[in-house]
């Protein structure tokens, strides 16, 4: 029988998230962190976490500040940033296994912003094994013709203006997502406009070439959201790491259109979950 708790996580600067622990076993050996998209709230990853504890895995869903059961009443001038999102509250999240289940292999799923940030924390070198699911560089030149024209608008004027005017990002009038702290879209904004995104930082480009381990990226041929060369490029800066690439048809292997959020719907993208369930029970 799988339960599911909610409970509160505590950064140690004092922020609060919301998560959900998935788990149907008395005795847990493993722990998957699901690491969210950029703007999604923890709730779309509800059914792989099921399907993941149904197999003998904990699964642990949960929501950055400012976003979901993590969001306070008002987004206006509510501070929190990508730093913040990935130094503290990712960090607390595997802290919280660490003191749960400290004999337990932690592994991390992280779709889109969830994998390019899983190596930020101080305590990474907690994490076994990493499975990135639809997970680019956010660098506007990656994308082809037009859409390239429109990250570059988002990163030059709809991000930074939008935070300026309202004191958040409202994502949601644009179906976008989630509404976005304005220090999330400024610092998505400077990432945006770096060739090498995130490793444009020099101490982010550090921590990613400094993971060394198994990892699996999955990405789709018809997501516009993370095209080839994006997802290519993100990927390189995890050098040092076991990686391998499947980069998936979606019509080649019977199903509907996957696009950037589809692997977490069952419906859609449960064609793969038995491999995905095999490889994190067995890395």
């Amino acid at each position: 029988m799988i339960t599911a708790s909610t409970l509160e996580i505590s950064t140690r600067d004092g922020a609060t998230l919301g998560a959900t622990l998935y788990v149907a076993t008395e005795v847990v050996r493993r722990v998957v962190v699901i690491n969210a998209a950029m703007g999604v709230p923890q709730r779309l990853y509800a059914q792989y976490a099921k399907y993941l504890a149904g197999h003998g895995l904990a699964a642990l869903t949960w929501d950055y500040r400012g976003i979901g059961r993590s969001a306070p009443k008002r987004l206006r001038g509510f501070a929190a940033d990508l730093d913040a999102w990935a130094e503290h509250d990712l960090a607390a999240v595997i802290d919280w296994v660490d003191r749960r289940w400290p004999d337990a292999r932690l592994l991390m799923v992280g779709q889109s912003l969830g994998g390019q940030i899983l190596s930020v924390p101080a305590n990474r070198d907690r994490i076994g094994a990493a499975m990135l699911v639809s997970c680019p560089s956010g660098h506007w030149g990656h994308w082809p013709a037009p859409g390239r024209y429109g990250m570059w608008s988002l990163a030059t004027l709809g991000l930074p203006v939008g935070a300026a005017v309202f004191g958040y990002f409202p994502a949601k009038r644009l179906r976008l997502g989630e509404d976005l702290p304005a220090g999330v879209a400024r610092q998505w904004a400077r990432w945006i406009r770096m060739p090498r995104y995130i490793a444009g930082e020099p101490r982010l480009r550090e921590r990613m070439a400094s993971l060394r381990i198994p990892m699996r990226a999955y990405s789709f041929t018809d997501d516009g959201y993370a095209p080839l060369a994006a997802v290519e490029s993100l990927i390189a800066e995890y050098a040092n790491a076991a990686l391998e690439h499947r980069r998936v048809d979606p019509s080649a292997r019977g199903m509907p259109q996957v696009g950037h959020h589809g692997f977490f719907r069952e419906r859609i993208g449960g064609v793969l979950w038995p491999e995905t369930a095999e490889w994190l029970s067995q890395v």
